[in-house]
């Protein structure tokens, strides 16, 4: 357990050996992995910091890994208020309270919505982002008019129906969803596992929140570089191109500055499990090139 305090010897042959630490947030939870310049990993709804197991292994030589997963999720306990404000503020005090410099953060998803949140509100505070398939206001990429007000209510009732899914309806229901998200059928399964031990209500607050934040204009306060990991295969039986989807996710950023857009040619959401090579291609020339700084 990480207690943040003044490392003894032990503690400190317990990092050289790369044995994780964990420390325990309000909003997250998280495990700590490596020594150097300090990296945070968010994973999207519903799933583990599990998910980011093969990306720590790659990078923990040489960066601090610190993998969170966020309340409610995969058996993390749950906590009430706004889930993207409330994790995005606590993120921030977690930043400042163990003083990491300019952290680099890559968000998954969800994860990458909040990264973009935390990033726009405070732009001083972290370093690079690498955004994994996330957009700042979701809603707009299929309704190119819609605002938060009049998502709302659609929102409201996924909330809803969401929060009201018993264990059976969620394990039913996931397979068809997930299969749209990803192509591993091994790592399919262990992400229906992490749905199965998120609280339901705590789901349903972070797909509201998530539907109901639009960042498009706070994105523009954001100076970090950025790369942002597109797909696009999973729409193409909808009719979506390579060109059309990436005109969507230049729609979304065209107001953050120092923004790259990457689009991945054979990996469906998940882009980490579906194709690591390029996505860790991606991630060595950010992380790697000049340390990362």
């Amino acid at each position: 357990m990480r207690t943040f305090k003044r490392l003894t010897a032990s503690a400190l042959l317990l990092m050289f050996v790369g044995t994780s630490l964990m420390a325990t947030n309000p909003a997250f939870d998280v495990k700590i992995y490596g020594t150097g310049n300090p990296v945070i990993f968010i994973p999207g709804l519903a799933c583990s910091g599990e998910i980011w197991t093969s990306t720590v292994e790659r990078y923990k030589s040489k960066f601090e890994c610190h993998v969170l997963t966020l309340a409610g999720f995969a058996g993390v306990p749950t906590t009430d208020g706004d889930f993207i404000e409330t994790v995005r503020r606590e993120i921030a005090g977690y930043i400042h309270s163990h003083k990491l410099n300019k952290p680099i953060i890559v968000g998954h998803s969800i994860g990458g919505l909040i990264a973009l949140a935390v990033a726009s509100h405070d732009p001083n505070l972290v370093g690079k982002l690498i955004i994994v398939d996330a957009f700042p206001f979701l809603p707009a990429v299929q309704m190119p008019t819609a605002t938060v007000e009049t998502i709302k209510p659609q929102a409201e009732m996924l909330r809803s129906m969401i929060s009201k899914q018993t264990a059976e309806q969620y394990r039913q229901s996931q397979p068809a969803v997930l299969m749209t998200m990803m192509s591993d059928s091994t790592s399919m399964h262990k992400i229906l596992e992490w749905g199965l031990a998120s609280d339901r209500e705590a789901v349903g607050r972070a797909m509201y929140g998530a539907l109901t934040t639009d960042l498009r204009e706070a994105v523009s306060t954001i100076t970090s570089p950025t790369v942002v990991l597109g797909t696009w295969i999973a729409y193409k039986p909808f009719g979506a191109t390579r060109e059309s989807t990436r005109h969507a996710f230049e729609v979304q950023y065209a107001n953050m500055p120092h923004c790259e857009i990457r689009m991945a040619e054979h990996a469906r959401h998940f882009i980490m499990v579906d194709d690591p090579a390029w996505f860790f291609q991606q991630l060595d020339e950010v992380l790697l090139a000049e340390g990362g700084l």
